[in-house]
């Protein structure tokens, strides 16, 4: 069977978690026997920042190596776009766009033929859908909670597209209910992967450490909110660090958060670390792991460092986080902004022993996302569809 992941967000070089996901579903079903093919249309060249495996083909669509403005792709004459605009409500320039690389992805799925397609992103499902009409079976993944993809994101066209889809995966439970809402169309939750780490962190032994690991950006991940919460207490915690780590979304937002480092004279207690591949290891020398999210779909970042045997700080108003994380059972929920988000560390950095206590059984609670079972979920899916 010929498997065909599609995806055209940020893929080459980008350490997020869709992208994660990504490379491992393909990796995976390699192994399984499958002939995958992983493609995406980034205009950086170069290859994932997480290994694929050698069999699997990846396939950049763009790969010009040049970040540059739509329109000097092509040369389109005043008169189609102005036909584009009369026969849809949609952006002309959006269209435009979407039916020039649709060429491209038609062009290689010719080449390949593959059985199924599995839709990373709405920009995939609309050229897919609404552009080429695949009669393909299409799996659209959703990698945010379904609130934010179909009543905040999604647009009349990409609701459009989305109906037309084979089924819709989600990561939540409740997500289900919400996308029957929105759609007509079958809609299954399979929660992403939690690795089973066996090594784990000792909270026995403290290194005083705190740990961020997520993109720095202002919008979503807000680790602003971590470095000023910090900035609170730790004069009463004078042996705590915190490491950041994380690649860089906004150049603007980093010196912001390097200002912020700065104005509250801690530049010897918060480090900003950049992006990691070893991220079991900053996870098993750290004793709290700080996630200050606004929200979320599956956080990869924070069920690992709960898989670690770490106890966690989220927001209680974080959809997924308020999930995973059960207040004072596996980790803390705490209330939004500075003050709550001080008052959760607070909690976790006086208390050793109930950082171990909840390092314990946010481990245990994890063992129900192992690999094995998560993989056999999608596997059966990919069946059905194909039958």
């Amino acid at each position: 069977m010929k498997i065909m992941l599609l995806d055209f967000l940020k893929v080459v070089n980008s350490a997020g978690g869709a992208e994660r996901v990504f490379c491992n579903m393909a990796n995976e079903f390699v192994k399984r026997g499958y002939n995958v093919y992983a493609v995406c249309c980034d205009w950086e060249q170069g290859t994932p920042f997480y290994e694929l495996d050698e069999r699997v083909k990846f396939i950049n669509i763009d790969g010009s190596g040049k970040q540059i403005k739509f329109a000097r792709h092509l040369k389109i004459e005043k008169e189609i776009l102005r036909l584009l605009k009369k026969i849809s409500n949609d952006n002309p320039y959006d269209n435009t766009k979407n039916k020039y690389w649709s060429t491209k992805v038609q062009n290689v799925i010719n080449d390949i033929q593959p059985d199924i397609i599995v839709a990373y992103d709405l920009q995939s499902v609309c050229i897919l859908k609404n552009i080429l009409n695949v009669s393909i079976p299409v799996i659209a993944m959703f990698h945010m909670d379904a609130h934010t993809v179909l009543n905040l994101n999604a647009s009349k066209k990409e609701i459009k597209a989305l109906n037309r889809v084979d089924c819709v995966q989600v990561l939540l439970k409740a997500d289900i209910e919400i996308v029957k809402k929105y759609l007509s169309v079958s809609v299954i939750q399979i929660p992403n992967i939690v690795p089973q780490y066996n090594n784990k962190a000792n909270l026995e032994n403290p290194k005083y450490r705190i740990a961020y690991i997520g993109r720095l950006d202002k919008k979503q991940k807000r680790p602003h909110l971590l470095i000023e919460a910090f900035s609170k207490i730790n004069k009463d915690f004078p042996n705590w660090r915190i490491d950041i780590w994380g690649g860089i979304v906004d150049k603007k937002y980093y010196n912001k958060l390097k200002e912020l480092i700065s104005k509250y004279n801690i530049e010897k207690k918060v480090k900003l670390c950049g992006t990691t591949s070893e991220v079991n290891s900053v996870l098993i020398n750290s004793d709290i792991f700080a996630f200050p999210s606004s929200y979320e779909g599956f956080p990869l970042a924070l069920t690992e460092a709960m898989s670690a045997g770490l106890a966690c700080v989220g927001f209680k108003s974080c959809i997924a986080v308020n999930e995973l994380i059960v207040d004072d059972e596996t980790g803390i929920l705490c209330d939004d902004g500075v003050m709550g988000f001080a008052e959760g560390l607070k909690k976790l950095m006086q208390d050793q022993e109930k950082r171990i206590i909840l390092g314990v059984t946010a481990k245990e609670e994890m063992k129900k996302f192992a690999a094995e079972k998560i993989w056999n979920e999608w596997e059966r899916l990919i069946n059905e569809h194909t039958k």
